[in-house]
């Protein structure tokens, strides 16, 4: 697994690697929206998932 940051920390993507380094092709984006206290995970076949977190507790959209 090849980890990606922000400069604040939070992940801004992963992406799986294989034996010997190589690219699998799976990729995962995050965004983050603090205000609504949301995150949206992105995949590299461009479909998103959202997850709204109410206290300790995350719910998928």
């Amino acid at each position: 697994m090849q980890l990606f940051y922000y400069a604040n920390g939070k992940t801004l993507r992963h992406r799986a690697i294989g034996s010997g380094g190589s690219d699998l092709g799976q990729e995962i984006g995050f965004t983050y929206n603090d205000f609504r206290r949301e995150t949206v995970q992105l995949n590299e076949r461009g479909l998103s998932r959202n997850v709204a977190r109410v206290g300790l507790i995350s719910y998928l959209a």
